[in-house]
């Protein structure tokens, strides 16, 4: 950790040098034009003074907060992503207390209409772009609703492979077959579309939830504002988003 800062900046040209107890330096020096900073850093460990490392760096400032009362953002996606990443383009850039209503796809890839978007694995919705946020800020999200948009939903009938012993091995070397349930929207409930004997009756509550939300870990090549990323499988949902200073920024999002 540097022990000793010293720099200067003059007519748009920025210069510091950081040492510490070790000899180990860091020196800067980038020039400032239309609110962009390029410049490069020079790292000089004591312990190899004949290699320094020479890194070269682009900075803008962070933008400043858009006045006036919060939107709704009415999404329409076409692009699903299978991987949380700071390479994946932002779909909308969105202000501190806006909101998003959007769909989702469920985990196999199918929308609203039973059409298959996108390969299964849990494809994201989004990602969106907070204005304002920066590297190291922190992102709430709250769901302020969520319902469901379709009338069926699929599941496995399978039980992973760390939960069976030898007897149930067996039993199960026929399974993960897929199980189709009709979802009563009025009554709040899901039953089997055919259901073996033992479950004529049976049903059980609808509960919508939300599979997953994420930021886009940072890239070594790209740094930028937090970008929120939904996976959602059988739900509408609402989300409310705020960063660290305390700036909302709520969404709404069915999906199937």
């Amino acid at each position: 950790m540097a022990t000793n800062w010293e720099g200067s900046s003059a007519d748009g040209r920025i210069h510091f040098l950081a040492k510490d107890e070790t000899a180990e330096t860091e020196e800067g020096n980038a020039t400032v034009s239309g609110g962009t900073m390029t410049g490069s850093e020079i790292f000089m460990d004591s312990s190899d003074a004949t290699h320094p490392e020479k890194h070269s760096f682009t900075a803008t400032r962070v933008a400043t907060r858009r006045e006036g009362a919060a939107k709704r953002h009415e999404f329409v996606p076409t692009t699903f992503y299978r991987r949380f990443s700071a390479e994946n383009k932002p779909v909308l850039s969105v202000a501190p207390g806006d909101t998003i209503h959007a769909t989702t796809v469920d985990a196999g890839g199918t929308d609203e209409k039973g059409v298959t978007r996108v390969l299964g694995g849990n494809p994201e919705t989004g990602p969106f772009y907070i204005e304002t946020a920066a590297p190291g800020d922190t992102l709430a999200v709250h769901i302020t609703r969520l319902r469901l948009n379709r009338d069926y939903a699929i599941s496995d009938d399978g039980i992973v492979g760390r939960g069976l012993d030898s007897d149930w091995a067996v039993k199960m070397k026929d399974g993960f077959k897929n199980v189709r349930w009709h979802l009563d929207l009025t009554n709040g409930t899901a039953s089997p579309e055919k259901p073996a004997e033992h479950l004529t009756h049976y049903s059980v509550p609808l509960r919508p939830m939300l599979g997953c939300v994420a930021v886009a870990p940072e890239s070594r090549k790209l740094l930028r504002a937090p970008a929120i990323q939904a996976v959602t499988a059988g739900t509408w949902i609402s989300m409310k988003s705020s960063k660290a200073r305390r700036c909302t920024c709520p969404f709404s999002s069915p999906s199937p």
